[in-house]
């Protein structure tokens, strides 16, 4: 796609990424007084091994009762004798979320002099384009100057430009909201993926085609029958999707993912 760029006049000078999404509202850097204070990058390190072995040996235990053939009411029976454990890895997540995000405030945020917009991009997708990256910037300087407070500060002095591209943002969702997504080729298992790897494998590829078969079905619909279709499609499938998440990590810990 031939590309047209677009300079940031004002603006200091560093070629960065381009965010895709208008989610300026929350300081992602800097941890809310409510949640976990951070740990140190050696407790972050030890946290993690716990978190994926304790992550491994729970969806081990769930496999093997789904291999032996357990009722809903005895995997939720499981669930419930092992809730002390559910909470602690939630604890680990938190802790280790915390972590990254201290270490993440303590990094300078570069910023963006200019941009690459699509030859054939609307007025309203290069509008959208060169004011999320001048956000970008003001929400970096903010954040380079040690500002107090970044968010809300951030949110305070650009209240009329956010809510201007959001706007933008859910304009552009409806241009687009009436395509229809491409039914992708048969899957072919990579010939060395272990029975883990074939399986998480396998399951993406059902879970993605069935959502796309959701969308293209409702894709003409209004746009309230298509997000209620889709809304119900997640619904449906919560638990395979949460299988798929842990079974993501267990081989991501491993380093099974085929290149």
């Amino acid at each position: 796609m031939d590309m047209r760029r677009v300079a940031l006049k004002g603006r200091v000078s560093c070629v960065w990424l381009l965010l895709a999404s208008v989610a300026w509202g929350q300081d992602q850097t800097t941890p809310s007084p409510q949640q976990t204070q951070p740990i140190n990058a050696t407790a972050a390190s030890t946290e993690l091994q716990t978190f994926q072995q304790e992550q491994r040996a729970l969806m081990q235990e769930r496999q093997a009762l789904v291999a032996q053939g357990a009722t809903p009411e005895q995997m939720e029976a499981w669930r419930t004798q092992n809730a002390s454990r559910f909470a602690a890895q939630l604890q680990r997540a938190q802790d280790l979320a915390a972590a990254s995000a201290a270490a993440a405030a303590a990094k300078p945020m570069p910023l963006i002099s200019e941009i690459n917009v699509p030859q054939d991009a609307s007025q309203g997708m290069t509008d959208f384009l060169t004011t999320q990256a001048d956000l970008y910037n003001r929400r970096a300087q903010l954040h380079n100057a040690q500002t107090p407070n970044t968010a809300a500060v951030f949110q305070q002095q650009n209240a009329t430009e956010i809510a201007a591209q959001a706007q933008r943002a859910k304009d552009l969702g409806a241009q687009g909201a009436q395509a229809s997504l491409p039914v992708p080729p048969p899957l072919v298992l990579p010939p060395n993926a272990s029975s883990q790897m074939q399986a998480f494998l396998i399951q993406r590829d059902q879970l993605m085609r069935s959502r796309i078969a959701v969308w293209n079905q409702n894709v003409t619909a209004a746009p309230v029958v298509r997000d209620a279709a889709m809304a119900q499609w997640q619904q449906q499938n919560a638990t395979q999707l949460q299988q798929m998440q842990i079974q993501a990590q267990n081989l991501s810990s491993t380093s099974t993912t085929p290149n």
